[in-house]
């Protein structure tokens, strides 16, 4: 009885096991795997064995790996998979600066599940995919650094949440999921015929769109540390705005930045917080409906324009004064913004005086001072302003000038520069006189004293070497090569007889001859008494 009852299990567990042989035998084993591409076939398909690690074409839960150090071209890969899912996709490996060859993947889309990785601080050799990507989960992006979502391609997240810790660069995003960018600076632009429809949220990090890039997000909130760089003449967004923001061009951190002027904010805006925003000129209009739930929104340091909120009149970021005594931090830069004046009386490094922006005083500039759209006055009504090392650039901007006597220094204001002196950039030269000063005839103002041995490059907007111009009836001429063969000097060569005066309506009177030689003994006694005054102060 016992035997029987053996060799039936024994009888039941050879059937089960004949069953199940062919069965394994009739499927195929997959084995999942991190698989790299190292492009020894024939070919540049996805399809051929011979392209992958291990002789073995990619499959369904695979990762990829396109490693740019062992490309010796530029090359262009094939996918010709259909309905490919994929846990992942990394570009890895370090180009070098001398072989910057980049991955173009074109052809068919795939289905992602797992994070797109790049290679950190590597900026060389790029991986841009150029085919449809869709989201099977919910999906990190971390340092995509060179790696690009390009057009024809589109970025289908579906319902699932996508998350950026890192740089990234997406065209075409579409669907519903929300967007949330932690860290790096990402990339949002559209293609035609691209939607999305999700909440964005920025913690950290940049997030740069334009009016079209994110068109048909529901909202788009910014707090934490988050910045939100828009760029178009209207956003229709709503917008959430708070936190306390990141680095923009100025010295504030500010939660939104435009690169447009005067955009208008159609979507309308509630703040959660304090917010500064920093504007590229113009003005940029907040729409209804404006919520700002007791919290202030205002122009940052360094803005040019204007901000106008619904029922309101625009208004500018406040000026500023700052005073930098006689100290010495020459190893400190300095960086000067619109509506800031900033007087140097004791030491700094470089200096970048941006537009609007004005750099005073009598102290020293150790370094380069670099002038884009700015003004340079040197002194203080009027001084020297001492350039030890590094040299002058104008990209632009304005060289003011006061006079109000011939004493360097002390009566007219001067720039003392070592280093090359570049006026390529065609800058305006602007000289004021204070105090009712007149010159005489042949006084000279050198007003670049250039230490170095270089010639100064360019020449002030209108005025080359030798050219004349007319500041309250005194003719200047300009000589880029006075003073030791290399300093801007300028040369009185007229002054006018009858200093201009307004209209006060006295013409009808010079009918009178009796009349016109009073005012004319009047004026020489007035004159006369002027020139016995400056004679006197000196």
């Amino acid at each position: 009885m016992k035997i029987a009852k053996t060799f039936n299990k024994v009888a039941l567990v050879s059937m089960l096991a004949s069953l199940v042989t062919p069965l394994a035998i009739l499927v195929p084993k997959v084995s999942a795997a991190a698989v790299t591409w190292d492009g020894e076939g024939a070919d540049n398909n996805w399809s051929t064995a011979a392209n992958w690690s291990g002789d073995a074409v990619p499959v369904d839960g695979d990762s990829l790996i396109f490693d740019v150090s062992i490309l010796s071209q530029n090359e262009t890969l094939n996918n010709d998979l259909t309905d490919l899912s994929v846990v992942g996709v990394t570009r890895s490996g370090d180009a070098g600066v001398s072989d910057q060859f980049s991955y173009t993947v074109e052809g068919n889309p795939i289905i992602l599940s797992g994070p797109i990785v790049g290679a950190g601080d590597d900026e060389w050799g790029q991986l841009r995919m150029e085919i449809g990507i869709t989201l099977g989960s919910n999906v990190t992006i971390t340092n995509m650094s060179q790696v690009y979502l390009d057009p024809p391609s589109t970025f289908d997240i579906g319902v699932y949440d996508l998350t950026f810790q890192g740089e990234a660069t997406i065209f075409g995003l579409i669907g519903s999921g929300d967007v949330s960018i932690e860290s790096g600076n990402v990339s949002i632009s559209s293609i035609s015929d691209s939607t999305y429809s999700g909440a964005v949220t920025v913690t950290g990090g940049k997030l740069t769109t334009s009016s079209s890039g994110l068109a048909t997000a529901s909202s788009i909130t910014v707090n934490s540390s988050g910045v939100l760089s828009i760029s178009g003449s209207e956003f229709g967004v709503p917008l959430v705005l708070g936190g306390t923001g990141g680095p923009c061009w100025g010295p504030d951190n500010c939660v939104l930045e435009t690169t447009f002027q005067s955009p208008d904010l159609t979507g309308g805006v509630e703040l959660t917080s304090d917010v500064t925003f920093q504007l590229d000129g113009g003005t940029m209009n907040i729409d209804e409906p404006f919520t700002d739930n007791d919290f202030e929104i205002a122009l940052g340091t360094g803005s040019t324009g204007s901000l106008k909120l619904p029922g309101e009149e625009a208004k500018e970021s406040e000026t500023e004064t700052i005073t930098i005594g006689k100290d010495d931090k020459s190893s400190a830069s300095l960086t000067v913004y619109n509506n800031q004046t900033v007087i140097v009386n004791g030491e700094r490094g470089s200096a970048y005086v941006y537009n609007g922006g004005t750099l005073k005083g009598t102290g020293t500039i150790t370094g380069n001072v670099s002038i884009t759209g700015g003004t340079l006055a040197p002194g203080e009504s009027p001084g020297c302003l001492t350039i030890s090392s590094g040299g002058l650039t104008f990209s632009g901007g304005t060289y003011e000038v006061e006079i109000q006597g011939s004493t360097v220094c002390s009566d007219y204001d001067q720039v003392e520069v070592t280093g090359a002196v570049d006026l390529s950039n065609d800058p305006t030269l602007d000289v004021n006189f204070l105090n009712s000063f007149v010159p005489e005839l042949n006084d000279a103002f050198m007003i670049i004293d250039n230490d170095a041995s270089d010639e100064i490059s360019g020449t002030f907007d209108g005025l080359e070497d030798g050219a004349t111009f007319t500041v309250d009836g005194v003719t200047f001429q300009i000589n880029y090569n006075g003073g030791d063969g290399n300093d801007v000097m300028l040369l009185v060569t007229a002054v006018s007889e009858e200093p201009e005066a307004p209209d006060t309506g006295l013409e009808s009177l010079v009918s009178n001859p009796l009349v016109t030689v009073i005012a004319a003994l009047s004026a020489i006694s007035v004159l006369g008494g002027i020139r016995f005054v400056d004679s006197k102060r000196k």
